[in-house]
């Protein structure tokens, strides 16, 4: 009866002992889970914030393309203009060899073609 007795206590306290170290195991696997779920927040925290910034920098790209082509624009319209100011230069200057406009109206056409510029 005692050998019952002793078995029963060392049943029921394997099973106390057993529920603590189920209980401690559990919680290890409930603590490493949370700090896997906490890494992958992080992780899509970090996607996020690149993700931003790259698409900052596609518009930053995006606004310098711009610039760049009306930058050549510009460029091309002013050599037009130019390239027009000369031609109406060298008009006048064959008009004037023609006897058609004076030294004096050549040279007022030539001052304001030159403030047009």
């Amino acid at each position: 009866m005692a050998w019952r007795v002793a078995r029963r206590r060392g049943i029921a306290g394997g099973l106390v002992v057993g529920g603590v170290t189920g209980a401690a195991v559990a919680g290890i696997s409930a603590k490493r889970q949370y700090e896997k779920m906490a890494t992958a927040k992080a992780q899509q925290e970090q996607i996020s914030q690149a993700q931003a910034q790259a698409a900052q920098a596609t518009q930053a790209a995006q606004a310098a393309q711009q610039q760049a082509a009306q930058a050549a624009q510009q460029q091309q319209g002013s050599g037009q203009g130019k390239k027009d100011i000369y031609q109406e230069l060298e008009k006048l200057a064959g008009l004037k060899q023609q006897g058609i406009i004076t030294e004096e109206e050549f040279q007022q056409m030539k001052s304001r073609l030159l403030s047009s510029a």
